[in-house]
Parts: structure tokens; C-alpha cells; sequence
């Protein structure tokens, strides 16, 4: 993103998305992302398709686990 906060423009964005509904203003977050969201495609990356084998990998021992672990905080 241009914004160098992205994490607050996200809040401000979602605190807009409802003081705006609150106030009968109902509003999509795509219509208000599209409008305050910029991209800087200088930054643009691609994934290395080795990483995004290896992180499935590792998300799918996470899913096993949770599920294995699913009750015993509770």
C-alpha cells in the first residue's frame, strides 16, 4: 500500500464502515477499500512456488494438530 500504516488505515476504514451504518449510510468495505486503498506496484512480489509448497506443508501439520488438539482447552 502507498499509506505506510496499512494496519491503521485498515481501522480507520472498518471504524468508517460503521459510524457510516450507524448513521443509515450503508456502504460496502470493497466501496470504501476501492476508494481509500492505493497500491504501490513497485512493491508487488510473487511467491517462490518452493515456499508456497513448503508453507502448505507446514498449514496442513498446523490443521492436523489443532485438530487432534480440538476439546482440550475448553
Amino acid at each position: 500500500p502507498v499509506n505506510p500504516e496499512p494496519g491503521a488505515l485498515g481501522a480507520a476504514i472498518q471504524a468508517m464502515w460503521c459510524a457510516m451504518a450507524q448513521n443509515g449510510h450503508h456502504v460496502s468495505l470493497k466501496t470504501l477499500t476501492d476508494y481509500c486503498v492505493h497500491l504501490d506496484s513497485s512493491t508487488r512480489v510473487e511467491p517462490e512456488p518452493a515456499s508456497c509448497e513448503r508453507y502448505s506443508q507446514i498449514y496442513g501439520e498446523y490443521l492436523r494438530l489443532n485438530d487432534a488438539l480440538k476439546g482440550v482447552n475448553q
